[in-house]
């Protein structure tokens, strides 16, 4: 037996408050939106506040507002399994008019709702550049070198290094993973951060890449939550000797060819023979010079031993021997010169 609809008369298999499906559903809505939302972005790096946490700069805005405009939607439990579909234009710079559209299933039946509403864009300030703008710091990463300074040519590397490993890990979620201030100090370089891992994470790799030792202190500093906090200063020292230098061991001459956290490559002038030793072997190595040293001679004729060479100062022909497997087929070769002795550049 049927029911019929208090609203049209029709019979209808099912009723709803009374009313068949159309007339229930007629006028009705099941979901309502608000005229205008705001959506917070960081005045200092792009974040974009989602909920209660922000998202990285380098995610698209318009996903962000999106998300914001479902999450200022209410739904009725009515309504199930919803979709929504987005269309947007920007009236400015600040503003940005929406449309979503709701679709959905009450009761069984298919149900469209079209919405449209403003997404205001707020300036703000988010947590980890508040942080870093207010000079807050957990660590000191200190670079030093072995009885010279750390060279300009380094400390570019170290800061090219230390800012693209921070960033690798705020990409990875580590917020505070930021360098607050910088000091070029004491022959060498100074790094306050505001995330103590990243300290123990950066002095790893600045070993990693330019040889040395790690040292680490620790100072109380008050508690935080109940628990005692710590800044902690790590000290990262690295060989007298760097990449590329001519050095003095015993009583041959080599050049570094690379380094690691516990090794250099070394280079004997004489022989081009590579060999591996451990930083701590080195530590009585004179640095005789670096880079600068090495000098282009022209090549006046060559045998299977020897290159026949003009001095680049003196202009004198002078015969070097080549090492075992040495090769050369331009017209010029680098050579350096140490104690009027001639060596050409492995």
């Amino acid at each position: 037996m049927s029911d019929f609809c208090v609203e049209c008369g029709r019979d209808a298999d099912r009723l709803f408050n009374g009313s068949c499906a159309e007339c229930y559903l007629k006028g009705k809505k099941f979901v309502s939106a608000p005229l205008v939302i705001d959506v917070i972005v960081c005045v200092h790096c792009g974040a974009r506040q989602h909920k209660k946490s922000w998202v990285a700069p380098d995610q698209p805005l318009i996903p962000v507002i999106h998300d914001a405009v479902i999450s200022s939607l209410e739904i009725s439990k009515e309504l199930e399994t919803p979709t929504f579909e987005f269309s947007e234009e920007y009236e400015d710079e600040k503003n940005l008019n929406v449309e979503v559209t709701v679709r959905g299933l009450v009761a069984g039946f298919e149900v469209e709702e079209v919405h449209a509403l403003r997404a205001r864009i707020q300036r703000s300030v988010c947590g980890r550049c508040s942080r870093e703008q207010g000079g807050y710091f957990e660590a000191i990463l200190q670079l030093r070198a072995r009885e010279r300074d750390v060279s300009p040519e380094e400390l570019e590397r170290a800061g090219k290094l230390v800012h693209e490993e921070l960033a690798a890990m705020r990409s990875s979620g580590a917020e505070n993973a930021f360098v607050s201030d910088y000091q070029e100090i004491h022959g060498g370089a100074d790094y306050y951060l505001g995330d103590k891992d990243a300290g123990k994470q950066l002095a790893h790799m600045l070993m990693q890449k330019f040889g040395g030792e790690a040292n680490v202190a620790t100072k109380l500093m008050g508690q935080k939550e109940g628990k005692d906090a710590y800044r902690i200063t790590y000290l990262v020292r690295i060989p007298a000797y760097k990449w590329c230098d001519f050095i003095k061991w015993g009583d041959e001459y080599y050049r570094i060819a690379s380094l690691s956290k516990e090794f250099a490559a070394i280079t004997d002038l004489r022989t081009h023979i590579k060999k591996q030793r451990r930083h701590r072997d080195l530590d009585n190595a004179k640095v005789v010079g670096g880079a600068g040293m090495i000098l282009e001679a022209v090549i006046l004729g060559q045998t299977p031993k020897e290159v026949q060479i003009m001095h680049p100062k003196s202009f004198k022909t002078m015969d070097v021997l080549k090492p075992e497997g040495y090769s050369n087929e331009g017209e010029t070769v680098q050579i350096v010169v140490i104690e009027d002795a001639v060596y050409l550049v492995p």
